[in-house]
């Protein structure tokens, strides 16, 4: 008898939907089905995917195997269409085998072909699984070995970046949220935190002075790059001047800024200094055409002032009666003897001669010229002490006047406001050396400045525009430059001070000194 005949006897009707489960893998079931009419696929899950083993149409059946085996079902039967079949209950089932043993046989090839079909569709789907896993496995460590290369490569990147950043010759640091979250060593150094726990504590508005910020350029580029100068106070208290460009960035996805600086103190040091020294050269100038000028002036006096003087001893001899004629003879030898000495200090001055000097008649000459000063000649005592028999040292006339002279003058200055004023000068020597002590009763000097007195540029006194009514001012130029003239022949200069009773300078100059 024909399958579908016995169906029929043996099995009811089921008519189903397109897209409906029969058979789910994994469920036991009961049932044998042979299909009329439409198509139905079997499926099964291998790995993470559903795969399609076979489609199945009138004329097959399946769900023997389960009943057979008496097993879980291997896979699953879903309807493709619209499908009319014969389902046939276990004891049913069994039944038609007993009665009709050729269709258990048709029915036994059918289901052993079947499964050798579905064992080798499965196979082959495992082994094109296992191909794609191992090309999958084998992308997995040539991308894990590429991921490793990357890494050392962002290492070595990271280290070279960090190198630059850690030995660069600014200070490099980042601010977010108004605190200084990173920071070089260089930066440590310049704001004198002693590690970067005190450098990351810092406040920008704790560190640089309010009001001191004033931009390098009043434009802001593209970028927002900023570049502006600042003074800010250092950890022990220093003040300092910077230099900072900031540009701002984005970090963790919040705005930052970068900022580098430099440190412009002795910059903006050196640049005073230079200033202050073209001043100083510039006056230096001035002075030497005002001195070549009275020169010139001193030299055309000689001829009108012999007239007069010739005239005088004339009148003298006619009227001997005449009192006026002594005196504007006297008068006349006074002016030719200060023409005389403009003369040889202007002659001296310009001159780099190497001579003897006489350092008493040096003195005699130049503290003359201090006569024009009235605060000098009417207000200041002075006690001269020169000592008769004082060597002669060899040397340039000017060295020595320039230095003595400078002297000299800080101690008139000194003296400008104090109630007692006594310049005291007193030259000496022994087998070794000769000693100029210059002593005033001036306001004296303190004693942390005593160490600083010699440095270029180092002075009390107010600058010119700064300076009061009567004020002496200074460049700070004039013990420095005094003492390296001194150095020239192996002297030395002692200074003591009392402050608020006066000061002592004293040159010691070897007596065979010779350039």
């Amino acid at each position: 008898m024909e399958m579908q005949a016995l169906m029929k006897e043996y099995a009811r009707f089921v008519r189903t939907g397109p897209g409906k489960c029969i058979i789910a893998e994994g469920s036991c079931g009961d049932s044998f089905f042979y299909i009329l009419s439409g198509k139905v696929k079997v499926t099964k899950r291998i790995g993470e995917k559903e795969v399609t083993l076979r489609e199945l149409v009138p004329g097959d059946f399946f769900g023997e195997l389960a009943l057979i085996h008496d097993r879980p079902r291997a896979a699953s039967v879903l309807t493709v269409e619209k499908t009319d079949l014969y389902e046939m209950g276990r004891e049913s089932f069994y039944k038609l085998l007993r009665n009709n043993p050729e269709i258990s046989m048709e029915i036994l090839c059918t289901s052993s072909n079947w499964l050798l079909e579905s064992h080798r569709q499965y196979i082959e789907k495992l082994q094109q699984q296992t191909r794609e896993l191992a090309t999958l496995l084998e992308q997995k460590d040539e991308l894990a070995l590429s991921l490793e290369r990357e890494s050392r490569l962002l290492e070595q990147e990271k280290e070279k970046y960090q190198s630059l950043v850690e030995h660069s010759l600014v200070g490099v640091f980042l601010i977010q949220d108004s605190r200084i979250i990173f920071a070089n060593t260089t930066f440590l150094h310049m704001t004198g935190c002693r590690d970067m726990e005190e450098v990351y504590d810092l406040r920008p508005n704790d560190l640089f002075l309010p009001h001191t910020r004033y931009p390098v350029s009043d434009k802001t580029d593209a970028r927002g790059l900023e570049h502006y100068e600042v003074k800010v106070r250092t950890a022990s208290g220093e003040e300092r001047i910077w230099e900072i460009r900031s540009v701002p960035i984005t970090m963790n996805n919040e705005h930052a800024l970068l900022s580098n600086v430099s440190d412009l103190t002795e910059k903006k040091r050196l640049e005073k200094e230079n200033e202050e020294t073209r001043m100083q050269l510039i006056q230096e100038s001035k002075l030497a055409s005002i001195g070549f000028l009275a020169a010139g002036i001193a030299h055309n006096l000689n001829n009108p002032l012999a007239s007069i003087y010739t005239v005088a001893q004339v009148l003298k001899q006619e009227h001997p009666q005449m009192t006026e004629a002594d005196r504007i003879i006297g008068l006349c030898r006074n002016m030719m003897d200060i023409i005389k000495n403009l003369m040889i200090k202007s002659r001296m001055d310009q001159s780099d001669e190497v001579i003897a000097v006489d350092l008493n008649k040096l003195l005699d000459n130049e503290l003359k010229f201090f006569e024009a000063n009235l605060d000098f000649k009417h207000n200041i005592t002075k006690e001269y002490a020169f000592e008769e028999s004082l060597p002669a040292v060899c040397g340039i006339y000017n060295d020595f006047s320039q230095t003595i002279m400078n002297i000299v003058s800080n101690a008139v200055d000194a003296m400008y406001d104090s109630p007692q004023k006594l310049l005291s000068i007193k030259t000496a020597s022994d087998a070794k050396n000769i000693f100029i002590e210059i002593t005033d009763t001036g306001c004296g000097i303190p004693e942390d400045h005593l160490s600083k007195i010699f440095d270029p540029f180092f002075t009390t006194k107010p600058m010119i525009s700064e300076k009061q009514e009567g004020e002496p001012t200074g460049t700070g130029l004039g013990m420095a430059s005094s003492l390296q003239l001194i150095r020239k022949y192996n002297g030395t200069i002692r200074v003591k001070s009392i402050p608020g009773k006066g000061t002592s300078v004293t040159l010691v100059i070897p007596v065979d000194t010779h350039l």
